[in-house]
């Protein structure tokens, strides 16, 4: 037990007494990078990827979303506002008075036409940004699980592989220094 002020002052530390000689906390930090406490985590380093791969696909069902439902005007006197509020893909709208119309209902609801000319561009766009978020944390598809398709042999494949995972196994062996190895004393 410790009361420290302000980070600074040590007012009381009450002493630990173990068999393994530790403190009972382990702190670990796998990516040395030279910043010492500040340096980021791999998570860290990927979310304003993921933010903005996020952004652009929210951009792009939103758009989805405005072309089929968004643009109606609709007679409040022939339609109630509940029934087409819904976003309901099947859903029924009743229509009062049908027979005013002589089958012109465009008297009683009309569909604006929406154009959104660059749709796709914000999927590709978010696409390229997860290739970026790969590229920067050293991943690729086969790293990942991912099947690769491509025309070399098994020995051919395993050279131009080779390394490619460098940078998981220096984190790897980070935690296991830094974490494992001291957990491991203080459970045995």
């Amino acid at each position: 037990y410790m009361v420290i002020i302000n980070w600074t002052h040590v007012v009381y530390a009450e002493r630990v007494i173990a068999a393994h000689d530790y403190l009972p906390c382990v702190v670990m930090q796998p990516n040395e990078d030279g910043l010492g406490y500040q340096t980021q985590s791999m998570a860290d380093n990927s979310m304003p990827f993921q933010d903005m791969a996020s952004a652009l696909w929210n951009i792009s069902l939103e758009s989805s979303r405005r072309r089929v439902y968004d643009r109606l005007i609709y007679n409040p006197n022939l339609i109630n506002k509940k029934d087409i509020d819904p976003a309901d893909p099947v859903s029924r709208i009743p229509l009062k008075n049908a027979a005013l119309f002589q089958g012109d209902l465009g008297k009683a609801i009309y569909q604006i036409p929406y154009r959104d000319d660059g749709a796709n561009a914000g999927i590709q766009q978010a696409q390229m940004v997860s290739q970026f978020a790969d590229d920067a944390a050293g991943q690729n598809k086969v790293s990942r699980g991912q099947f690769q398709k491509g025309n070399k042999t098994t020995a051919e494949f395993d050279r131009t592989m080779d390394g490619a995972d460098s940078r998981q196994q220096l984190a790897s062996i980070g935690i296991e220094h830094q974490f494992f190895t001291p957990v491991k004393d203080i459970v045995k």
